[in-house]
């Protein structure tokens, strides 16, 4: 149900509208080089199906922006580019970020081969990617394919946060993933860890000896982070590129990755309105301490009372 995560926290503010040119639908998607956009298709494929509008970009185009005439030309961005230490035109890890906070959702992915510029925007929005070089390594639970050093993962399903309300049905099918560890606060309300790694995993150098002890070890080694930011914007951290390529929708993960990243489901907010029964919901201000209690509808739980926290 990955796939569906993704929309839910970043797609959700997807119009109805039938106009052709609705910035609502825009995406931006850069990509690391030319090829990105022929062994990640099914992907941006998935997208078009969906509703939405891609433009895909290499994102070193030195004609890059995000506005014009001071409106923005995408609601939401999607980085394939996780080795970029520096975006072409005028966009920035600055700009990103001020389209972020200007209500902008942003997918960022990461590899092994990770730059700094998308190291940066992690860490601005509370996320550290490992270092370049490093994967996550498992030793007990890797692909029949993996190549041998045992990057090429098998994530097991109970590693997927437990909320119906961001990935829906319960899922039972195993992941693929090949790429970076990911840290984050668990004491930031703002981040949600979406997947984690197996007890048997760590995030080190694939070219090393473990001298050191590991950044991430364990089921701390966090493969899908979201944010969501106090006005709403949905920002998705994924330390894999491989994770969205052809290769691996057409692992035995492909129904539960296009459930997450390419559906939209419209009919099922996080968040309902209307004649439904209520929730006690706490409105958390980061930058108040007094906390309000306040009542909403959502039509997905029943008659059942339970706390739901709301990122303002």
């Amino acid at each position: 149900m990955l796939y569906k995560t993704v929309c839910l926290f970043l797609f959700v503010a997807l119009c109805a509208s039938g106009d052709t040119y609705d910035p609502q639908k825009n995406v931006l998607i850069l990509t690391e080089n030319v090829w990105i956009k022929e062994s990640h298709s099914l992907f941006i494929k998935q997208l078009t199906e969906r509703g939405f509008q891609p433009t895909v970009r290499v994102a070193d185009d030195p004609s890059l922006t995000l506005t014009k005439y001071g409106e923005y030309l995408y609601r939401h961005v999607i980085l394939l580019a996780p080795s970029v230490n520096e975006f072409g035109g005028s966009l920035s890890v600055k700009e990103l970020v001020k389209f972020i906070d200007e209500g902008g959702n942003v997918v960022v992915t990461g590899s092994s081969d990770i730059g700094e510029a998308i190291r940066d925007l992690g860490s601005e929005c509370g996320v550290e990617f490992d270092e370049s070089g490093t994967a996550v390594i498992d030793h007990f639970n890797y692909d029949v394919a993996d190549d041998g050093t045992h990057t090429k993962i098998v994530v097991s399903p109970k590693n997927l946060i437990k909320s119906s309300v961001i990935v829906g049905s319960e899922n039972k099918n195993d992941f693929l993933y090949r790429g970076v560890g990911i840290s984050s606060d668990p004491t930031n309300p703002l981040l949600v860890n979406i997947l984690q790694a197996d007890r048997t995993a760590y995030s080190y150098s694939t070219s090393k000896s473990v001298i050191d002890y590991p950044n991430t070890v364990g089921t701390n080694t966090h493969l899908i982070v979201a944010l969501q930011a106090r006005n709403n914007a949905r920002v998705l951290f994924l330390g894999s590129l491989d994770f969205l390529s052809n290769e691996f929708f057409r692992s035995s993960t492909k129904a539960a990755i296009s459930e997450v990243i390419c559906k939209v489901d419209t009919d099922r907010p996080i968040l309902g309105e209307g004649k439904t029964p209520l929730l006690s919901v706490q409105l958390y201000h980061p930058m108040s301490p007094t906390n309000q209690l306040q009542h909403i509808s959502d039509p997905n739980l029943g008659a059942k009372h339970l706390p739901f926290l709301i990122l303002l």
